[in-house]
């Protein structure tokens, strides 16, 4: 992981580095003068968090839905060994004969 993470370090800087012409960038009423291939990398780090944070939150609604599940199945299966455990009764008795 650290060689595809150094690797990907050298890619970048060469972007950069051969997209020096500059823009300008206007975000919320501030202008910005900045290279060109300074503000594809910004944006795209930018893109890259937001969908990392969008997946932790995602993964995070998946994890409470396994617990309540796992909840439930402990709950079911504690019913059924109650109800297994239960003494039998006949059923053709009437309640006070």
């Amino acid at each position: 992981m650290f060689i595809i993470g150094v690797l990907f370090l050298i890619v970048a800087t060469v972007f950069v580095l051969e997209n020096r012409d500059l823009v300008t960038v206007t975000f919320l009423g501030w202008s910005y003068a900045v290279a060109l291939g300074v503000a594809l990398l910004v944006a795209a780090v930018g893109g890259a968090v937001v969908i990392y944070v969008s997946g932790l939150i995602k993964q995070a609604q998946l994890r409470s839905q396994l617990r309540a599940s796992d909840a439930r199945v402990r709950d079911l299966e504690r019913e059924r060994r109650n109800v297994l455990n239960k003494p039998e009764t006949d059923v053709d008795e009437e309640p006070g004969s």
